[in-house]
């Protein structure tokens, strides 16, 4: 009976070592308060070497004021190393996240008392915005010892640990019903529980997604990737670029950037920018058209599934090339060449007289071959065409002067000679 009690004692006082040598302290910061950003010692931390962990847990504001902007907390994990430096000289390791409101503590830095492995105590500082407040802490470890400090400081330099803030989630997250992220699949979806691709949007709002620049209101300049209809039922994808530069034109700029290379001659997607207006099932268009380009509704040019391009005007009616409206060119060239009328000039052409030529013109109003103005009206000029009938009727004029010069020429003579007849009858 009397060992079984020396056995107990013996327990108790393990159990109530063990109790002694962990760390859980719940303390406030009132006494560094100060109205101004500033450095503050938050007390020492005892730590012995080999891989033990503790953590540091601060919620603190920036004022005194019942203000969910003044409000934030951060925590900071510190781990000692299994007697090796890893971390920059420091044999232990940092890291801070912060949540909340505001950033109450913008930085973190952690002095040794001793260098690399020698280290068995770490004075931490925060550096606070302003008017710490009521604020209070947590320390945490399963080891080691705190002693509080709590006061106003100043930096404690180069040799000190800058804890970064950062860490990460090894875990897929889900934000309510709105975001989602995956790990396996590295991909995030807003209102896309399922992401299908690295990001996902999935929503009904006609404004997807937008991007604009901070200091420029979004009523004045934006890029929206949105649907183009209201109707709920639809989606047609759009971009829109509203522009924000008051002395230039710019809506909005694209650019394709590629190595200046001669495209190889059986590549019909050669080149720096490519719009391909293709169907559904992945196959050329043949019905809808290509490309539209509008003012505001009002159409300016347009690109048929056939290849026809329209400018000004919807409607080809046929033709490769519609235009509704004038043009300027500096050169055309028009190749046709069947049948071009070098065969006027043939030993064996059969020139029309004068006589059926007067014929057919006071009958017709119009020389042979060319289209009468009903027909221009009704089907349009052929350029190549006309080009080639008036370079005919030019060919047989010419062939018509050819004649009157042989046929002046000949009565000149005649009028020479009865001229010299005339002078001899006189002289006598």
């Amino acid at each position: 009976m009397k060992l079984n009690s020396w056995n107990l004692l013996f327990f108790l006082l393990f159990v109530c070592e063990s109790l002694s040598a962990q760390i859980n302290v719940v303390a406030n910061i009132q006494n560094a308060n100060v109205g101004s950003a500033s450095w503050i010692k938050l007390g020492t931390l005892s730590l012995p070497q080999g891989g033990y962990n503790a953590s540091i847990k601060i919620n603190s504001g920036t004022g005194y004021n019942a203000r969910l902007d003044q409000m934030g907390v951060t925590e900071i994990y510190i781990r000692t190393s299994n007697s090796s430096i890893t971390q920059n000289g420091f044999a232990f390791s940092a890291y801070a996240y912060r949540t909340g409101y505001t950033k109450a503590i913008n930085a973190i830095k952690i002095l040794p008392n001793a260098s690399g492995t020698a280290a068995t105590a770490y004075d931490i500082y925060i550096y606070n915005n302003l008017y710490i407040g009521g604020s209070l802490y947590e320390v945490t470890a399963g080891t080691g010892s705190w002693t509080r400090v709590e006061a106003a400081s100043t930096d404690p330099g180069a040799n000190a640990y800058n804890v970064p803030f950062n860490y990460k989630i090894l875990n897929d997250i889900s934000v309510d019903t709105t975001l989602y992220v995956t790990t396996a699949t590295s991909r995030v979806g807003v209102g896309a529980p399922t992401p299908g691709a690295k990001l996902h949007v999935s929503t009904d709002e006609v404004a997807i997604a937008r991007f604009n620049k901070s200091s420029i209101p979004v009523t004045d300049g934006v890029f929206t990737i949105g649907n183009a209809t209201n109707n709920q039922s639809h989606y047609i994808p759009s971009l829109i670029g509203r522009s924000y530069c008051p002395t230039r034109p710019h809506g909005m700029v694209i650019i394709a950037e590629a190595d200046d290379i001669v495209p190889p001659a059986n590549d019909n997607l050669g080149a720096a920018l490519v719009l391909d207006g293709r169907s559904k099932n992945t196959s050329r268009l043949n019905n809808n058209n290509v490309l539209a380009v509008h003012s505001y509704g009002t159409p300016l040019l347009m690109v048929k599934a056939n290849g026809a391009l329209c400018i000004n005007t919807i409607d080809p009616k046929g033709y490769m090339l519609a235009v509704n409206g004038s043009g300027i060119f500096t050169k055309v060239v028009v190749k046709n060449s069947s049948n071009w009328p070098d065969y006027v000039f043939d030993k064996n052409y059969q020139l029309p007289s004068i006589q059926e030529l007067e014929n057919y013109i006071n009958k017709n109003n119009r020389l042979p071959d060319i289209p009468s103005a009903n027909d221009i009206a009704s089907k349009g000029l052929d350029l190549a065409e006309m080009q080639k009938l008036q370079m005919q009727k030019i060919e047989e004029l010419t062939l018509y002067m050819i004649q009157l010069n042989k046929q002046i020429a000949a009565q000149q003579q005649i009028i020479q000679q009865q001229q010299e007849l005339l002078d001899k009858l006189q002289a006598k």
